[in-house]
């Protein structure tokens, strides 16, 4: 088959995936796992194609993925986008971080939707309150903003949260790929919403610090697409970036509105009432 085919079969297998993990399955028909069998069309398309990092990428743990996609990020970023070397890097990031933030947005709602979890607002100590000098191994610990108090970055949901910031770091760099916010767009028209990966990109501006950033973001999805029964996340996480750029009468006001939202939240069992910070 012609590359121009094949790169449009890619692409309508990525679009019927996509819509698939939006909820859109028909009734008639069940596909159990469609991000394993979107990694086998990618390695098949990608033979046909001649693309050699596809080779058992369908048997491949996703951050040797992305260890691998790491090393020739910039050389194919500035490649020419219609080159083999640019689409084959673009191509396996893309599946690679949507699966990733889609098993994350999965395993929230699964496992974490009766909790709301915020960057600390005051500074833990420990019980022996012993102070030490912060080592380098302390600067790569992510910071835990779900689960109980115990998990750690051992944690299933930890770990899905940084498979899919070190994809989306490679489809993000300082200057996104056009052709990356050209199909998301193509792919919110045909698939409807794509919540999952607007808000683990609110969740990652706020991880790397990037708080102006994340504003726009969360009022882009408040006011122009964010459900109402998000109300209280979207009012939380708003008080979160005021508070860590110093807006604290904004903070203030955020957490207000959240509270007023707070019934509209999946009720708690018991045990699990309650936010945890």
């Amino acid at each position: 088959l012609p590359p121009v085919l094949l790169q449009k079969l890619l692409y309508l297998a990525i679009e019927i995936t996509v819509a698939l993990a939006n909820g859109q399955n028909p009734s008639v028909w069940e596909v159990k796992e469609p991000w394993k069998l979107l990694f086998s069309v990618l390695e098949g398309i990608g033979k046909g194609l001649g693309w050699s990092i596809c080779k058992n990428i369908s048997k491949s743990k996703p951050d040797n993925i992305i260890n691998s996609l790491s090393g020739i990020q910039r050389n194919a970023l500035q490649s020419d986008p219609e080159s083999s070397q640019f689409l084959q890097f673009f191509y396996c990031a893309l599946v690679t971080c949507f699966q990733a933030i889609y098993q994350y947005d999965a395993l929230l709602n699964e496992r974490d939707k009766n909790f709301i979890l915020v960057e600390a607002f005051v500074t833990h100590e420990s019980d022996s309150k012993q102070k030490r000098r912060k080592t380098s191994e302390d600067s790569l610990t992510p910071l835990i903003s779900h689960g109980s108090a115990t998990c750690g970055s051992d944690d299933p949901l930890i770990m899905e949260f940084q498979i899919a910031c070190g994809a989306w770091q490679l489809l993000s760099p300082p200057s996104p790929p056009a052709r990356f916010h050209n199909l998301l767009n193509r792919l919110s028209v045909s698939c409807g919403s794509l919540d999952a990966i607007t808000k683990f990109n609110i969740d990652y501006l706020l991880q790397v610090g990037q708080f102006r950033e994340c504003l726009q973001e969360l009022r882009q999805y408040h006011f122009t697409g964010g459900e109402k029964k998000d109300s209280a996340w979207t009012n939380l996480k708003l008080c979160i970036a005021h508070y860590c750029m110093g807006d604290y009468r904004s903070a203030a006001q955020s957490a207000v509105e959240c509270l007023q939202h707070y019934d509209d939240l999946t009720p708690a069992s018991p045990t699990q009432a309650g936010a945890q910070t």
